[in-house]
């Protein structure tokens, strides 16, 4: 016996259409069928209220809209891709019949869309670079006069509760859950590894099943227990963001660092995140997220030099350039770069810990600064700015 193929449509209370995000971002990616599809959905949910009660086929919604079965999967399949749209089948209804739920989502805002690399990547491939800029110039936050002040209140002067400083963005109870439900096995995730996935989570507006999924490949065994990798968790992330082809350029990134890191005692779990993040850019990622613009000829040079006369690896130039766009106020000047450089490889230090030390403090052992506690390495001369 056929199945008689119902629908049912959902939406968030107090969701209203925006037809601007729909034809400025979504469209160029998907096309004017599938985002006309989305309106579609959009009106019949309202028709779904007056009629409750009263049953809705598949087959009359599209006739109504001129669509073939395949076609209406294909437009269902690029909405869902992109995140318009959620679908979910019952199936075997009474041996007769089978449900799809469609539940509609709101189109991201502009800073949001533009956040995830890999849409910002194709709408840029669809409409050109120019027709993006007027984009950007369009959604542009409201020009205030650069003579005001802004007087707002911060999030911390009102909630001035130090509990929730610990609090991260994502939620690895859920994460918890859904590893749980595909494997019967422990998985250990250590707050190094939390602080990795956070970090990307914040940057790159990944979802949740992206973020699993790099997990899973991730997962080492132990003697008693299988564990999240800390090496291959960031190289797995970093292979990640850069599949995307040809984005070079991180301008939309809220990066972690900090000019106090080189002053004064910053927690563990800080410094591994500005770490981390030293890690898991290239340079010239790093300096555009640093500056949010394109990179002038003359850094990209300047990083090339680095890389080439000075043989250092991306995770050290980052390190080098956030050290000399604080000391020189926020200018990158390749003459003292190029001497820091030449004082790191003189004095053959190789790895993070050595040059952030070295950079912290003067004329003292980095092995010897490697085995003391913080309190005692904070009580250690500071090093001469001046005369590195």
């Amino acid at each position: 016996m056929l199945f008689n193929v119902k629908y049912v449509i959902y939406k968030d209370y107090g969701y209203t259409l925006n037809y601007e995000l729909l034809y400025d971002l979504y469209s160029p990616i998907v096309g004017s069928e599938a985002i006309n599809l989305y309106i579609n959905l959009y009106h019949e949910s309202n028709k779904q209220v007056k009629i409750a009660g009263v049953s809705s086929y598949l087959k009359d919604f599209n006739d109504a809209c001129g669509h073939s079965p395949i076609k209406f999967s294909e437009l269902r399949s690029k909405l869902e891709a992109i995140g318009l749209l959620q679908t979910y089948l019952q199936e075997n209804i009474n041996q007769t019949e089978m449900i799809y739920h469609f539940l509609i989502k709101q189109p991201l805002s502009f800073d949001n869309f533009i956040n995830n690399q890999k849409y910002r990547y194709l709408l840029i491939k669809s409409i050109g670079q120019l027709n993006y800029e007027k984009l950007e110039y369009m959604y542009m936050p409201s020009r205030i006069p650069s003579d005001s002040t802004n007087v707002s209140s911060t999030f911390e002067m009102i909630f001035d509760n130090k509990e929730l400083s610990e609090v991260k963005t994502f939620n690895f109870d859920k994460l918890y859950q859904n590893i749980a439900k595909n494997t019967s096995t422990l998985i250990v995730i250590s707050n190094e590894c939390k602080a990795i996935i956070e970090s990307y989570y914040q940057n790159y507006n990944l979802s949740e099943s992206e973020i699993e999924h790099i997990i899973y490949g991730c997962i080492v065994s132990t003697e008693n227990t299988f564990e999240v990798d800390q090496d291959l968790l960031s190289l797995k992330f970093h292979e990640y963001i850069n599949s995307a082809k040809n984005v070079s350029v991180f301008s939309n990134i809220n990066l972690h660092r900090n000019a106090a890191m080189f002053v004064k005692n910053l927690s563990s779990e800080q410094i591994q995140t500005i770490f981390n993040e030293y890690k898991n850019l290239n340079s010239e990622q790093y300096l555009s997220a640093i500056y949010k613009t394109p990179l002038s000829s003359d850094e990209k040079e300047t990083i090339e030099v680095l890389r080439n006369s000075y043989k250092l690896s991306d995770y050290v130039i980052n390190l080098l350039v956030d050290f000399t766009i604080f000391k020189t106020n926020g200018k990158l000047n390749r003459t003292y770069i190029c001497k820091i450089a030449k004082t790191v490889n003189g004095l053959n230090l190789n790895t993070l810990t050595d040059i952030y030390n070295f950079f912290r403090f003067k004329n003292k052992d980095i092995n010897e600064l490697n085995a003391k506690s913080s309190s005692e390495l904070f009580k250690q001369e500071a090093i001469d700015w001046e005369n590195i």
